[in-house]
């Protein structure tokens, strides 16, 4: 399709825009049918400190509108740009955009109805181009993002309204933990994109020293973050191990069970959790292997981590449940031993 005529189906949808160079962030604003807005959960930041910030794109229309690319980095088309007072903005390259390239990934079309809501999260962090952190000194910064509004027409974006933040040196312990994510190598590992740069599982040990050196650090979370990315699908190697615990519960064949985990366990954990996954039919370090809870016809609440059911297959069956915190990181496994017994 021409791009004259893709410019006269979208003015027939009522699909007004904004026109903007992807890289150097220069725009002239119109009328809009989407709305691209950007958020941040706190406005100071230490020096090397990823920046989390919640995308949201809405259709501000009364008509469906398709055809829209994804709003992610390694889509490719979801660019952020930020510049120091006094500076011009400048476009952050995170890994997972060089990746986007090098493999020259197809970008996925969305439809969002009128008055729908497309949000997602990202970091940034680590910029590839300066290979240094993004925000490597302390200052006064604004953000603000791009997006590819369809994926016909690499020329037409949505801009999203400017951020400040203030970036701050660390001081004390958080100094400290600097010090050590520099010296380790680690300034690439704080995010969940961790797993697209180039490493051995030897920064999976620097990253638990670092959890376990500097547990007090603001640092700490972003560390977990990287770990948990690099340990995703790694059961067999132990510098994935979470901590662990066990319980034993017995039921009874053919009547109906609750499992609620137990107290102790979850006081133990000591962080908020909000989702319980099971992890059935695999195998850790060591040769130990889970079972599955469809095995005895029971189920798993993710919301609450309670088992239900009514067993139907007598035996033993060893499950392992990963429990994961309000930012999506896995903090711990609990393995329930389930002795199911006849009457």
């Amino acid at each position: 399709m021409a791009l004259n005529n893709k410019i006269l189906v979208l003015a027939f949808l009522g699909f007004t825009m904004m026109l903007l160079h992807p890289y150097t962030g220069e725009s002239q604003p119109t009328d809009l049918a989407l709305e691209l807005s950007i958020s941040v959960d706190k406005e100071v930041f230490l020096v090397g400190e990823p920046v989390q910030i919640t995308f949201q794109l809405k259709n501000l229309s009364d008509q469906e509108l398709s055809n829209i690319a994804e709003l992610s980095f390694i889509s490719g088309t979801l660019m952020t740009f930020f510049r120091q007072s006094g500076n011009d903005f400048e476009p952050y390259f995170p890994r997972s955009r060089e990746v986007s390239d090098l493999m020259d990934r197809a970008v996925i079309p969305i439809t969002l109805k009128a008055g729908e809501m497309l949000g997602n999260i990202e970091y940034i962090s680590f910029n590839v181009v300066t290979s240094d952190f993004a925000f490597p000194v302390a200052g006064n910064f604004e953000l603000k993002a791009t997006h590819l509004i369809s994926n016909e027409d690499p020329n037409m974006f949505v801009e999203s309204n400017t951020l400040s933040i203030s970036v701050i040196n660390p001081v004390g312990v958080d100094q400290d933990a600097l010090n050590f994510i520099q010296i380790n190598g680690l300034n690439r590992f704080l995010t969940p994109e961790s797993e697209l740069f180039p490493h051995d599982d030897s920064i999976i040990s620097k990253l638990n020293e670092l959890i376990k050196t500097f547990p007090e650090s603001l640092y700490l979370p972003y560390a977990k973050l990287g770990r948990s990315s690099l340990c995703q699908g790694r059961f067999e190697l132990s510098d994935c191990f979470l901590p662990s615990f066990l319980f034993e519960q017995t039921l009874i064949l053919g009547e109906a069970a609750t499992i609620e985990l137990p107290e102790d366990i979850l006081s133990e954990i000591n962080e908020p959790s909000i989702r319980y996954v099971e992890l059935p039919n695999q195998t850790r370090e060591g040769g130990v292997h889970s079972d599955s809870l469809e095995e005895a016809s029971l189920s798993l609440d993710q919301d609450t981590g309670v088992i239900t059911g009514r067993p139907t297959t007598s035996g033993e069956f060893l499950i392992w449940i990963q429990v994961f915190s309000e930012e999506n990181i896995p903090i711990a496994d609990i393995w329930p031993i389930l002795s199911i017994e006849a009457r």
